[in-house]
């Protein structure tokens, strides 16, 4: 089954939509009509896949997740 083309587009949450595997998803998905959340640390590059899901015919809300590179804190 081909998830991206279904007879009802839903809404998908992306993380790492700012760059590579997770920007190319974004845009297939936008291609078949989804409402996507795109999710990186990066905020200018989302405004830009934003833009591009837009192109393709799809709808984006851009969210930036802030992390910490330091795993001591979860100890």
């Amino acid at each position: 089954m081909n998830f991206f083309h279904t007879p009802s587009p839903g809404v998908v949450a992306i993380t790492g939509a700012s760059a590579g595997v997770g920007r190319t998803i974004a845009h297939q998905f936008a291609r078949a009509g989804w409402r996507i959340r795109l999710i990186a640390r990066d905020t200018e590059a989302l405004e830009e896949v934003k833009q591009e899901v837009e192109q393709f015919g799809g709808s984006a809300v851009e969210q930036t997740a802030y992390g910490s590179s330091s795993v001591s804190q979860y100890k």
